[in-house]
């Protein structure tokens, strides 16, 4: 009974403690926080405990959608951003708090492998660390995404760290309102961002940003790997993609189908991706490092690749080009990385 009592003492204490910081506190005071651990270009990264990994890509000439451009190296995510590391860096506070007190009521779990066993004041401590995690969980995405809960991942399009995440526009990843941290080829990317805020996590002096169009399509062929394959890594589209013929209408886990040929998942289908530039008709031939259009009739618009779920398979080329208003916030609409 000493034992119990001693158990409930501790839930009750983490109850007490976590209901009065965590579930009411602003996110701004702590989103620099983290235990980030700095890893190598073409290696693995940590941002507040969650991981995630990035390609190397060999630069090179190349032709991209009939014109011909040139690209220095550059690393890209091995796998759509997910929910798990969006979710980590903006609600970076809420976040840590909910992981740390759902793997102590889990390990209280396994402890009492038996419901039925679990005396009623345990059972009352055990309910009330649940109801915690429940409103650290609701805090946690009302914080994390810009609009709000109600553009929170959902069940019916794919809910899961390890679901890539949707529901955020090309504003919410460059940022909005806050000051400019750094500007990379002509975008600044802000404090209030997803990418600057992930670079501070990471440290290191890492500047993370969308790719370019141009780099995103060579990095979808395969670099100077490629075999020219009308999806990225195959020509059959129920290889390399999550689309419309198979995907059932929701998001799945990143990685579950074929990579390409440099070891990238996702470049056809599952969630759209955006890039950093404006929309053009085409690359400038003969450029280097091109970085989208300055004017034109839908210059106001940034680049998204890829094809989603919800997409027929000629949307999911690499060759397949689209455009949306930087504020939109799709539920078949994401991003990876880059660096540098």
């Amino acid at each position: 009974m000493k034992k119990t009592m001693l158990k409930v003492a501790a839930l009750m204490s983490l109850f007490a403690a976590v209901a009065l910081t965590a579930c009411s506190k602003d996110e701004s005071a702590r989103e620099d926080e983290s235990g980030a651990k700095i890893g190598a270009v073409d290696g693995t990264y940590t941002a507040n405990g969650v991981s995630f990994d990035m390609v190397g890509v060999e630069g090179g000439a190349t032709t991209l959608n009939g014109s011909a451009v040139t690209l220095t190296p550059f690393a890209i995510g091995k796998h759509e951003v997910t929910q798990g590391l969006w979710e980590s860096v903006m609600a970076a506070a809420a976040y840590t708090d909910l992981v740390r007190v759902t793997a102590y009521l889990d390990s209280v779990m396994a402890a009492n492998p038996n419901p039925a066993a679990i005396d009623s004041v345990t059972k009352v401590a055990i309910d009330s660390v649940t109801k915690v995690v429940a409103c650290l969980d609701s805090a946690m995405r009302a914080a994390a995404y810009p609009g709000g809960a109600g553009y929170a991942p959902d069940s019916t399009r794919g809910k899961g760290v390890s679901h890539p995440v949707y529901y955020v526009s090309w504003s919410d990843i460059v940022g909005t309102s806050g000051s400019v941290g750094y500007t990379l080829n002509g975008v600044s990317y802000r404090t209030d961002g997803f990418c600057y805020k992930l670079s501070q996590l990471v440290g290191g002096e890492k500047r993370f940003r969308l790719p370019t169009e141009a780099e995103w399509e060579y990095a979808a062929q395969g670099g100077q790997q490629t075999h020219s394959y009308t999806y990225s890594g195959s020509n059959a589209i129920g290889d390399v993609a999550w689309y419309e013929g198979n995907a059932k209408d929701t998001s799945h886990v990143v990685g579950t189908k074929l990579a390409n040929e440099l070891g990238i998942h996702d470049m056809s289908g599952n969630v759209w991706e955006w890039c950093s530039d404006r929309y053009g008709s085409t690359y400038p031939s003969g450029a280097s490092n091109p970085t989208g259009a300055t004017s034109g009739p839908q210059a106001s618009y940034r680049v998204v690749r890829d094809g989603g779920y919800t997409t027929d398979s000629l949307r999911c080329r690499v060759a397949y080009r689209g455009s949306l208003p930087p504020d939109d916030r799709g539920g078949a609409f994401g991003f990876r990385v880059l660096l540098p």
